[in-house]
């Protein structure tokens, strides 16, 4: 076995003290190379479970995946006993958060689960959890550990609707679920990864972006409280909080760069070399620019660049008269997804005839997106095509020095 690997297997078997009377018992799925059958995961993802020690009370916030059972039982057993856990928040229903939910209830047989009104209703459904064991908290209800107070926050659609937040009055430590989440498998802490940004980002666009007006509520909720650790429910432990608090403010906020994505297939070059043009032309008026051909591309590094991104230009060949299948699924992740995204152009090639056009422009039609040109081009660029495109790059860059 690889060193560096048994090393990592040895470190994964062991709780960590977070501080006095708080381990987070959580798993590293190393292995993992999808999220949802959607999103790429470039260096694992981490399914956290936080176990808090009050003077008469124990609770255990969130589990982990089911797969993973077996060790996230021999953390729990080495920092306490199961029998003593007296409450089972349950922050999200999602089975990467709750899919121990069962066993753990069987093991701590006078535990009560803690959940939303609609969480109830989940953990019943997904869990199996009667209702005498189920205790439903609102927002703002609190559970007295001894010395520790639990305070509940509800976060609903952040990204499903029974989520909450727990914070740790005393300790001023905030379990924020999905939110402030990275799919990270490296790092105990958000100081151990450099750029653990780059992978908060990425998770947003991915699952927070959608819902960014929820998102601005739970800000406010929880603005007025003394955050100083943020335990998420994947990637690091985040002691640091100013600086994730500042950008989720930002993207919140729907601010974004004066930065041009550029997405392309190309099946005979024809469409590549013009995007290859889109790029330079940006790149020499000192524009931001982002190219990726669709064929190849990451789709959660996609989304990420569509999270701060002021213009997209689309450059999509044809196949039997319509859009190609590959940009449509990535046409359908901007409306899906609901990036901050003000401006676009597209680009049609073609070879005997195109309505992709209007697909596109139907796909778009509610995006709040507006589309500055459209463009044709029958197999190659003629010198009309070239000044229409020269045009729409002028347009895009009147636009972003605004």
């Amino acid at each position: 076995m690889n060193e560096k690997i048994l090393v990592v297997n040895l470190l994964n078997f062991k709780p960590i003290k977070l501080t006095e009377g708080i381990y987070w018992v959580g798993v590293k799925d190393w292995s993992r190379k999808i999220f949802d059958a959607f999103a790429p995961l470039e260096r694992g993802t981490s399914y956290n479970s936080y176990l808090v020690k009050g003077s008469t009370s124990v609770a255990l916030i969130d589990t982990v995946e089911s797969d993973f059972q077996s060790e996230f039982f021999e953390k729990l057993e080495s920092v306490v006993n199961i029998k003593d856990i007296k409450y089972v928040i349950m922050n999200h229903a999602e089975p990467d958060h709750s899919g121990s939910i069962p066993v753990v209830m069987e093991k701590a047989s006078d535990a009560k689960l803690v959940t939303t009104a609609f969480g109830a209703k989940l953990a019943k459904v997904f869990y199996h959890v009667p209702d005498e064991r189920i205790k439903i908290v609102r927002d703002g209800d609190i559970i007295d550990l001894g010395g520790r107070t639990l305070k509940f926050i509800e976060a609903p659609m952040l990204h499903w609707p029974e989520t909450m937040f727990t914070y740790l009055v005393e300790d001023g430590v905030l379990f924020s679920c999905d939110f402030f989440s990275a799919h990270l498998a490296e790092g105990i802490w958000d100081d151990d990864v450099s750029d653990i940004i780059e992978f908060s980002k990425e998770y947003w666009a991915t699952i927070m972006m959608p819902f960014r007006t929820n998102a601005i509520s739970a800000l406010k909720k929880i603005s007025n409280l003394k955050i100083k650790m943020i335990a998420p429910s994947h990637g690091p432990i985040i002691r640091h909080p100013e600086k994730i608090l500042e950008k989720y403010n930002e993207w919140t906020e729907g601010k974004t760069d004066k930065k041009v994505l550029i997405l392309y297939v190309s099946m005979y070059k024809h469409t590549e070399s013009i995007a290859r043009l889109l790029e330079s032309e940006f790149f020499n008026r000192g524009i931001n620019v982002k190219l990726y051909d669709l064929v190849q591309a990451n789709l959660s590094e996609v989304s990420k660049n569509m999270a701060d991104s002021s213009a997209i230009v689309l450059a999509v060949p044809t196949i039997i008269g319509s859009i190609h299948p590959i940009p449509f699924n990535y046409l359908y992740l901007l409306k899906l997804l609901k990036p901050p995204i003000k401006y676009a152009g597209v680009i049609i090639t073609f070879g005997w005839g195109t309505s992709a056009d209007k697909q596109i422009e139907e796909l778009l039609k509610d995006s709040k997106i507006e589309i500055l040109d459209t463009i044709k081009v029958n197999v190659n660029l003629s010198e009309d095509n070239k000044k229409q495109i020269l045009s729409l790059v002028e347009k895009i860059e009147a636009k972003l020095r605004t």
